[in-house]
């Protein structure tokens, strides 16, 4: 089977950000509603005060790089007055995606944590759970669709008890150039 990219896109105030995933689906038309588990999961454990704008889905191995952009214009699913006092946006939660051997994979999610999700610097062993449950019950499809960019299935999804941190906005370092030499 093919594998598509599946891009989630979210908004809290001003910040935007994306979550991608690899997935297993016969057409681009046919991963479409193969998508809505995704949505689903990331759902269960967002803050309803984050907004889920669109999702684009995208063949990686045609010549075409073809995608599709479907607008979602839905909020999260869990209620913003649980959370308490959010968090800066780049604490995050680091998730491993096993694939039952080797490494693991990992993905650190913008999940909107806010201090009742957290415990003197660790993610609260009920949010660790939502999470974990969120992802297990993707692997629990007939069909497994999570997948490495390789195409291998994901075995177990497991989410680190620290909170973490990211950078919001990546930039390159910029170096001086060194000075102009002429010759004599």
């Amino acid at each position: 089977m093919p594998v598509f990219k599946l891009e989630i896109f979210k908004r809290l105030g001003t910040e935007e950000w994306v979550n991608r995933y690899w997935m297993f689906s016969t057409t681009l038309a046919a991963a479409i509603p193969e998508s809505n588990p995704f949505v689903t999961a990331e759902r269960s454990f967002h803050s309803d005060q984050v907004t889920f704008t669109y999702r684009r889905i995208s063949d990686i191995g045609g010549p075409g790089g073809e995608f599709i952009n479907e607008p979602l214009n839905q909020s999260g699913l869990v209620p913003g007055s649980t959370t308490a006092g959010l968090l800066p946006l780049w604490n995050v939660v680091k998730l491993y995606f096993n694939k039952g051997y080797n490494r693991p994979d990992y993905k650190l999610y913008r999940a909107v944590l806010g201090e009742a999700n957290t415990e003197a610097g660790t993610v609260a062993s009920a949010t660790r759970t939502a999470i974990e449950d969120a992802f297990d019950g993707l692997l629990a499809l007939p069909t497994p669709r999570m997948v490495t960019l390789g195409g291998i299935a994901i075995a177990s999804v497991s989410c680190d008890t620290l909170v973490r941190e990211r950078q919001l906005h990546r930039r390159r370092r910029r170096f001086a150039s060194p000075p102009l030499v002429t010759p004599s």
